[in-house]
């Protein structure tokens, strides 16, 4: 007997978020050039949405790039908006 018909659907769904991965991706985008301001995005994995969202902007790079780059790498990251 197949093993994946005893799996409740929330079963499944686990199992194949143990499994997934996903890459954080950030961009920042130059908004004007004088003064330089820069917008921010990353990229929504969420099978609805998938595509670049809006995260802040426009503001200086370095100031940015304090607030959101420390999220790369942890799971806070999936949780901005």
């Amino acid at each position: 007997m197949d093993s994946r018909r005893l799996q409740t659907p929330e079963e499944r769904r686990r199992r194949i978020a143990a499994r997934a991965n996903y890459t954080a991706m950030m961009r920042f985008t130059l908004t004007g050039s004088n003064p330089r301001r820069f917008g921010l995005e990353r990229y929504c994995f969420r099978g609805s949405v998938e595509r670049w969202i809006y995260l802040a902007g426009p503001d200086r790079l370095t100031t940015l790039a304090e607030k959101y780059l420390p999220h790369l790498g942890r799971d806070s990251f999936f949780e901005l908006f």
